[in-house]
């Protein structure tokens, strides 16, 4: 038997808000119910579509028990039990929703239109609970929910717009608690009035059409309108039927008085006591009752007219009573339409506002995105600048490298001169050890005197002497040796600083990549050199020594080869260095390569955003910007302008420099000597001065006309900077 799986509770805010919109499309609603109170549980600041699902799934539940509640209200006794269960059930979910609003969704609430709808959901759950109360509470309860109602219109009066589909909905529920709860259809129209001149004032100043949501709410409040006037009618009638009545009655008891006092005077004349004064007070009265009968006929037929007026009042008031039955069972009947009409304006209208704060939410993090692209420009614009610094120093520090290894050339060049002479002195030694082994030979043979061998001794002592001069020169090459090897690792030791600089930069030219194999090339040529120049004083001072200097030759000689080797094997690791420096800065334009793909791709985002930020006015951003452009150019071409007139101001101070000296040394006047140069440092600060004015003016020119400069502009300034470059040459001119 297989074992159901065990489904997973949801527990984040996501989880659960696919919960609410899954069960909202099943139609199941109480678990919808669940579902959102576990969200109001976990985080009571709900977001718009939130609102709307909590409202949507408690409508729901408490609008089904409504009508079984209306069903079940005219039955008998026997079902009295169920009745008690439905609305217990009816109070229960009134009192949650209470309880959720005042405890937890209205306090967190921040903006206007999450109050307003709090409020107005408070005060349609009040006046649901006293359709279930008895006399007593409903009075509490109407108190309650006429309060929310109204502190919900001032909050919508302040700070909503009046067509504003939370409002219009706030205002037609707030004219229904009137007409229908509080029976004051006075205050009803006064609320739908209001809310239609206010809406239609708004509307003429709306640009676009208006939203289906609010024409539909427009329409349903115009229909209560016109449902609320014949009411109005019929009460005028009933007023008008009970004022013939009352005026009936008092013509009824006048008649009545009349008819006693003609009983009084036929009593009297029937008595035998008449005379003349009763027979004309008689004749009076008969005359007033003559009269008091006309009177009488004439009233019956006004009472014969009003009873038909009456009759006829009547007819149009039960006629206006049935029109009326039926219109309330149309009205509750548009009442639960227009409940889910609300319910469906309601979620459509959040959600267009959500979807409006969605749209509003994704430009500003557009925005900031191009902001933050912007930056990243900037500051790759900041990086370029400094490592185009970096490069122009090290392209100094390489121009200083190939003057110092120009100099090791030249001493290279006198060292070789040297070791020519140095060879050429041994060749004469060679040919007097020649000449002396001859002269020894013949001594042997013909033994010859004593001078000549004073003579030989001379001879071998001047050997001798010269050879020690010649072991001094060597010495003396070692230490320049010496000195140019500490003076090549210097250069060694400033290359690999040169190399290691250069790994930072963006892009090798490939101009700087050949004068670094020259750099090679004269560096192994160097140690060629170095290796030939040792090798010769080695097999020279074998030639010239005699044997107990031979033994310290081949000693040093020794010391050379290992030092020789040494070195080259320092060379070969300074080239396996310089391989894996030049995969590195293999490895740094691959990076640099990637970057600049990254660049143009930002730059196209950039682009974008520039079109969406600026729309039309993208072609004047860009004509300003080739504006900015031109004057740039401008302004660097009035730099180099200036640079150069600075140049030709100083060589024209150093020749007139020049001139003084040689005109002090000729007339020997130091005084005005001094006076002189005092004033021309005078001047050409006054002329720097005047240049960094200059400069200022343009600067603050460019920046005042930058936005909205034509070509006619743009010729002024240029005259204006050829003027200010003829003033500088004037000035520069007139020391």
């Amino acid at each position: 038997m297989m074992e159901k799986p065990v489904k997973e509770e949801p527990e984040t805010k996501e989880e659960l808000a696919y919960l609410v919109n899954v069960c909202k499309k099943a139609e199941r609603y109480d678990d919808m119910v669940d579902a959102i109170k576990k969200l109001i549980k976990l985080d009571p600041n709900l977001s718009v579509e939130e609102r709307i699902m909590f409202s949507i799934a408690y409508d729901a539940v408490t609008d089904a028990r409504r009508s079984s509640w209306r069903a079940l209200f005219p039955t008998e006794d026997e079902l009295c039990s169920y009745r008690v269960q439905v609305k217990s059930e009816l109070m229960h979910l009134c009192q949650e929703v209470l309880t959720f609003i005042n405890d937890l969704l209205f306090p967190k609430a921040t903006d206007a239109e999450a109050k307003v709808f709090y409020l107005k959901m408070k005060a349609d759950y009040h006046r649901h609970m006293a359709e279930l109360v008895t006399d007593d509470d409903r009075t509490g309860m109407f108190d309650l929910a006429k309060g929310a109602y109204e502190a919900a219109m001032d909050i919508a009066t302040d700070q909503i717009a009046p067509i504003d589909p939370i409002r219009l909905g706030l205002a037609n529920n707030f004219s229904m608690f009137h007409y229908e709860v509080l029976k004051s259809v006075d205050d009803a129209r006064e609320v739908t009035k209001n809310a239609i001149d206010s809406a239609n004032a708004d509307i003429l100043t709306f640009a676009g059409p208006l939203p289906e949501d609010v024409t539909n709410i427009l329409s349903m409040m115009k229909d209560n309108m016109q449902l609320w006037t014949p009411k109005e009618m019929a009460n005028q009638a009933k007023t008008d039927v009970t004022e013939s009545a009352e005026r009936e009655e008092s013509w009824k008891t006048e008649r009545e008085e009349l008819k006693s006092e003609l009983i009084k005077a036929k009593s009297r004349s029937e008595m035998g006591e008449i005379n003349e004064a009763f027979r004309e007070e008689i004749e009076a009265l008969s005359a007033e009752n003559a009269q008091m009968k006309q009177m009488g006929r004439e009233r019956d037929g006004e009472m014969a007219k009003m009873g038909e007026r009456t009759e006829q009042l009547e007819e149009r008031l039960r006629g206006a009573e049935r029109e009326n039955a039926l219109l309330i069972s149309n009205q509750a009947q548009l009442e639960d339409s227009i409940r889910e009409l609300n319910r469906r304006l309601n979620t459509q209208s959040e959600a267009k506002q959500q979807g409006a704060e969605w749209e509003a939410r994704k430009l500003r993090q557009r925005n900031e995105q191009a902001m933050v692209l912007s930056e990243q420009v900037r500051e790759l614009a900041a990086q370029n600048d400094e490592l185009r610094e970096e490069i122009d120093r090290l392209s100094g520090a390489l121009d200083e490298a190939n003057g110092l290894l120009k100099e090791n050339t030249a001493r290279f060049s006198e060292f070789n001169e040297q070791f020519e002479e140095a060879e050429k002195q041994l060749e004469r030694l060679r040919s007097d050890n020649g000449q002396l082994r001859k002269i020894m030979e013949e001594k042997e043979k013909a033994k010859i005197g004593e001078g000549q061998l004073k003579s030989i001794k001379e001879r071998t002592l001047n050997v001798q002497m010269s050879s020690r001069e010649f072991v001094e020169v060597v010495q003396e090459k070692d230490t320049l040796l010496e000195k140019q090897r500490v003076q090549l690792q210097q250069t060694k030791a400033e290359l690999e600083q040169c190399r290691l600089s250069l790994e930072t930069a963006i892009r090798p030219n490939e101009q700087r990549e050949e004068e670094l194999y020259r750099l090679r090339v004269e560096l192994i040529n160097a140690t060629e050199a170095a290796r030939k120049l040792f090798g010769v004083e080695a097999l020279a001072g074998e030639e010239q020594m005699d044997d107990g200097d031979a033994a310290r030759a081949e000693g040093a000689a020794r010391e050379l080869r290992l030092r020789m080797i040494q070195m080259d094997q320092q060379l070969e690791q300074q080239e396996r260095s310089l391989a894996q420096k030049q995969q590195t800065e293999h490895e740094t334009e691959q990076a640099l390569e990637q970057k600049d793909l990254q660049i143009a791709r930002l730059l196209t985002e950039c682009q974008r955003y520039r079109k969406m930020a600026f729309g039309d006015a993208e072609g004047q951003m860009t004509r300003i910007e080739k504006q900015l452009e031109y004057m740039n150019k401008q302004i660097e071409q009035l730099n180099r302008r200036c640079s150069e007139l600075q140049i030709e101001l100083e060589q024209y101070i150093g020749e007139e420099e020049h001139a003084e000296k040689q005109r002090k040394e000729k007339k020997g006047e130091t005084e005005e000597g001094g006076q002189m140069a005092k004033r021309k440092r005078v001047t050409i600060r006054e002329e720097e001065g005047k240049e960094e004015e200059a400069e200022e003016s343009m600067d603050g020119r460019e920046e005042g006309n930058r936005e909205n400069r034509s070509k006619g502009g743009k010729e002024k300034a240029d005259r204006e900077a050829d003027s200010g470059q003829k003033e500088k040459v004037t000035g520069a001119a007139s020391p």
